[in-house]
Parts: structure tokens; C-alpha cells; sequence
């Protein structure tokens, strides 16, 4: 009985180390948000977050961007430029351009917006799981249309 013991200790002890990188319950659950993103035409980067002299601190957390890409055919001589939220709402970077109404839809976890010749997309910070994710891709389709 105490080789069973001894046996069983052992396997334990060996698998311990395995168990650390298994992925933890936010892992997961980003990994379902940015595989959704993947899957249904939203590109998924780590970018520098836009900031001027009145937002000089970093927002909190991790900020990823997600983007929709315009296809070439899509493509149109568009402007450049930055949305970001603050305490007031909306407010562009830069020479004053009007906010796009599709911004006002966006999740609170958004806090940039950028457009250019390539597409549009948001920085947020991830959080509320697919159905975030998917009420961020039909407001960057709805801002595609506009373009």
C-alpha cells in the first residue's frame, strides 16, 4: 500500500509543473474573444495608444486594438483620424473632425477610435466576453458603410 502512495506522490509531483501553464480563466476567455474577433473579420493588435497633451497618462489595463479592414476595392481617399473618450465623450485629435455616430454605440471599454485609408478599428480594453466583441464589430461595420 505505501508503493501505491509513494507512486501516486510521485505522478503528482511530476505533473505539478505542467498545471502552471495551463491557461487560467481570463486566458480563456480572451482567447474566445479574439478568436471570435479572428473569425468574423476583425484584426486583432497590439498597438501604441494614440494620446495627446491632455491624455498623457496610458489608460489602465491591457488596450488591444481591434480593426476592420476594407477590402482594395473598398478603399477610398479618406481622412486620417483619432477619436478619443474621456470624461466628456468623444472628442477628435488633432483639427477638429466630426465624431462618426457609430462611436456612440461602442461599448464603454472602448476608448480610442482611429480611421484611415485601410480601415477603422477601436482600442479597449477586453472585457465582457464575445458579446462585447460582437457589438464592437457591428458598429465597425456600420462605421465601414459610412466611409
Amino acid at each position: 500500500m505505501l508503493t501505491y502512495v509513494l507512486i501516486v506522490f510521485i505522478l503528482l509531483l511530476a505533473l505539478a509543473p505542467l498545471l502552471h501553464f495551463r491557461p487560467n480563466k481570463r486566458q480563456r476567455s480572451l482567447a474566445r474573444m479574439r478568436e471570435y474577433a479572428a473569425v468574423n473579420g476583425l484584426r486583432v493588435e497590439y498597438r501604441t495608444f494614440p494620446a495627446d497633451e491632455r491624455n498623457r497618462r496610458p489608460p489602465e489595463g491591457d488596450v488591444i486594438f481591434y480593426g476592420l479592414r476594407l477590402s482594395p476595392d473598398d478603399r477610398r481617399a479618406t481622412l486620417r483620424a483619432v477619436w478619443v473618450k474621456d470624461s466628456g465623450g468623444w472628442r477628435s485629435l488633432g483639427r477638429r473632425v466630426p465624431v462618426p455616430p457609430a462611436l456612440h454605440t461602442l461599448p464603454e471599454a472602448c476608448l480610442a477610435a482611429t480611421v484611415d485609408e485601410a480601415g477603422c478599428g477601436v482600442y479597449w480594453v477586453e472585457s465582457g466576453g464575445v458579446q462585447q466583441v460582437a457589438t464592437i464589430r457591428e458598429a465597425l461595420l456600420a462605421w465601414a458603410e459610412t466611409l
